[in-house]
């Protein structure tokens, strides 16, 4: 993603690697998805 302000992009970079190493996945700033929500099958989806 580009960005016009260098501090901006450093700022997003540097989130971006945290979360990185704490195993998440995604962007900063991305709304998390709570654990009793995530779909590990497809049968975990309901039918409907």
């Amino acid at each position: 993603m580009a960005y016009k302000d260098p501090e901006r992009q450093r700022a997003y970079k540097r989130e971006w690697a945290r979360g990185q190493r704490a195993g998440e996945s995604g962007t900063p700033g991305g709304t998390p998805i709570p654990i009793p929500f995530r779909l590990k099958t497809a049968a975990d989806v309901p039918a409907g």
